[in-house]
């Protein structure tokens, strides 16, 4: 005799839902992980010893790690080809190149600013995957049930 399946509770995934959300949480991380580089210049002005101002560029290699906004970045000034940057300069060219890096990119007061906007979109991609996977195991199961019906229903 047929016995219907019990419904699964609201918090019960099915294995293929699990392995693939393992999947997708595994990519997201290699995603976060994944360290990219990019170059660019950034013009402006400093005060040099002799109280003048005069502009500068600096020409920027930005190491970040994180998906879709950066978790972790660290930034070096380099030659305009992109090699290491050689020779005497008579100004701090972290400090300039942190606050100028600053007042062109945006707010560096959180050592990891992008952390929990990181951690929201992961959980979103997780849920709407897992809500989906779920979604069409249903539609499945349903259209299973109803197929079996009708074949004990038909003489």
């Amino acid at each position: 005799m047929y016995k219907t399946p019990s419904k699964r509770r609201w918090f019960q995934l099915h294995l293929s839902t699990a392995l693939l959300l393992m999947l997708v949480a595994g990519t997201l991380m290699s995603f976060n992980l994944q360290q990219r580089t990019s170059f660019f210049s950034l013009d402006t002005t400093l005060l040099g010893d002799d109280g003048q101002t005069r502009p500068v560029t600096f020409h920027v290699r930005a190491e970040t790690h994180g998906w879709p906004f950066w978790t972790d970045a660290t930034f070096k000034r380099v030659e305009a080809d992109g090699s290491e940057f050689q020779g005497y300069t008579d100004f701090d060219t972290s400090t300039v190149l942190f606050r100028t890096i600053r007042a062109e990119i945006g707010n560096f007061d959180s050592p990891y600013p992008h952390r929990f906007d990181n951690g929201g979109v992961a959980l979103a991609i997780l849920a709407g995957v897992a809500v989906l996977c779920e979604l069409l195991t249903r539609i499945r199961r349903r259209d299973r049930e109803r197929a079996k019906a009708e074949a004990l229903a038909s003489p």
